[in-house]
């Protein structure tokens, strides 16, 4: 049993690759709530206050991409950056999105039901913001991010997939979206 122990407590010691999932899902979540105001009940009414929440999404990034093993500053930088830079086409491809499940899916009655309720479209988010981050090569939140949707959803979509706008996925049994080869 000591040597058990003693396994873990040296797993413990070495294990700090990354921030943890729900810390990573909750920055996840500031960016949608920005973007999405109708998860959340925070509302940005002038446009000091959506500039001071995109700093904050900004400096959160950056704190969870320095907690990153193997993700060297000089790229951390530029990654936020780049994510931020991004964040208004990412925004306008999401909006694509919306538009595909209220054409393609009858039972789609608005745009606010679809971004509360259906998991196609939290899941198709969450692939448009980690594969803005897999571009810049991002070590690990971008997967994490992946597989924490994955979780919430049953829809599977490896950040480095390409997917073209007005991509929608109204149920997630057994989809999944892998890396290209």
């Amino acid at each position: 049993m000591d040597s058990f122990i003693q396994k873990l407590v040296d797993k413990h010691k070495c294990t700090h690759e990354a921030p943890t999932t729900p810390e990573i899902s909750i920055w996840l979540m500031s960016v949608m709530s920005l973007l999405f105001p109708e998860v959340t009940d925070k509302r940005h009414t002038s446009p000091e206050d959506i500039k001071n929440a995109l700093i904050q999404i900004e400096s959160g990034l950056r704190d969870l991409l320095y907690r990153t093993a193997h993700c060297i500053p000089e790229k951390c930088e530029t990654a936020a950056d780049s994510f931020i830079a991004g964040l208004s086409a990412i925004y306008d491809d999401l909006l694509l999105d919306l538009e595909a499940f209220m054409h393609c899916d009858p039972a789609a009655r608005s745009t606010y039901e679809v971004v509360r309720s259906y998991p196609g479209f939290f899941a198709i988010f969450t692939y448009r913001i980690a594969h803005q981050l897999q571009k810049s090569d991002v070590p690990l939140i971008p997967r994490i991010l992946g597989e924490y949707a994955h979780s919430k959803t049953g829809i599977d979509i490896h950040p480095s997939a390409t997917i073209g706008k007005s991509f929608l996925s109204i149920t997630g049994q057994a989809l999944s979206s892998g890396k290209p080869l």
